[in-house]
C-alpha cells in the first residue's frame, strides 16, 4: 500500500490505507500517511478522523481532541468524530460540564 501512495501522494485514498497500518499496529506509519495526505487534502474528514484515532491511541490527547475539533468545525455531522472526542475529553479529564456540552450536540 504504501508503494501506491509514493505513487500517489495525493490521492485522497489516504485515510484507508493508513487505518489499515494503523489496524497493524503501525501508527508511525499510519500518522505519517495521514499527515502527507492532509498536506494535500487539509479538510480530508476521513483523513482528520484516522489521525485522532492514531493520536489516541498514541496517548496524545491533547492532539486528538485539537484534530477532533477542527473536524467538527467543517464538518458537523460526523457522528463517529462526536463519539470520540467524548472519549478523548474524558481521558483529559475535562469538566462535566464541557462533556455534557458535547453530548447536547451529539443528540442533535
Amino acid at each position: 500500500m504504501g508503494t501506491f501512495l509514493q505513487k500517489y501522494p495525493d490521492s485522497i485514498l489516504f485515510p484507508l490505507v493508513a487505518e489499515l497500518y494503523s489496524m497493524a499496529e503501525d501508527y508511525s506509519e499510519a500518522e505519517e500517511i495521514c499527515k502527507t495526505g492532509l498536506n494535500h487534502h487539509p479538510d480530508h474528514p476521513d483523513g482528520l478522523f484516522v489521525l485522532a484515532q492514531i493520536n489516541k491511541e498514541n496517548k496524545n490527547y491533547k492532539t486528538a481532541e485539537k484534530t477532533l475539533k477542527n473536524l467538527l468545525k467543517s464538518h458537523t455531522v460526523y457522528p463517529e468524530a462526536l463519539t470520540l472526542l467524548a472519549e478523548v475529553q474524558e481521558k483529559l479529564n475535562r469538566s462535566p460540564n464541557t462533556l455534557k456540552a458535547l453530548r447536547k450536540k451529539y443528540e442533535r
